[in-house]
């Protein structure tokens, strides 16, 4: 891919408009040499990877940072999008940090909105504090 080490709210136009995953048949999103994905990128992949599927597609994502599959597995990203993507390395899906979804209020997590009704219970699900 190209060199990109941060996806953040800029560098994801860029990176989006030179893997152009909708005019070519672009089947993997690599993420070699990639450092940083910030949870505006996230959301953006995770919403192109549902675009994809539903024409069919089947994706598969490469990561080759121990650190940023860490991150995915921890930002909800990997369990969210794991059946309808795959994963290379396989061993990015980790289920290991499944079970502490929601308890890090600093973490940004991904999560799949299936109906407008689920909305309002995702907003104030930390608004005691």
């Amino acid at each position: 891919m190209a060199n990109i080490e941060k996806l953040d709210s800029i560098s994801i136009d860029t990176f989006i408009a030179t893997l152009d995953p909708f005019k070519k048949e672009i089947n993997t999103v690599d993420l070699t040499g990639v450092k940083l994905i910030s949870p505006v990128a996230l959301v953006q992949l995770a919403a192109i990877c549902h675009a994809l599927k539903r024409e069919g597609r089947e994706i598969t994502i490469v990561l080759d940072d121990p650190a940023v599959r860490s991150y995915l597995g921890r930002s909800g990203f990997i369990s969210t999008l794991k059946s309808i993507v795959k994963f290379n390395p396989e061993d990015a899906l980790d289920n290991s940090y499944d079970h502490l979804r929601g308890s890090n209020p600093s973490m940004i997590e991904v999560t799949k909105i299936e109906t407008g009704s689920s909305l309002p219970d995702l907003l104030n699900q930390n608004s005691s504090d």
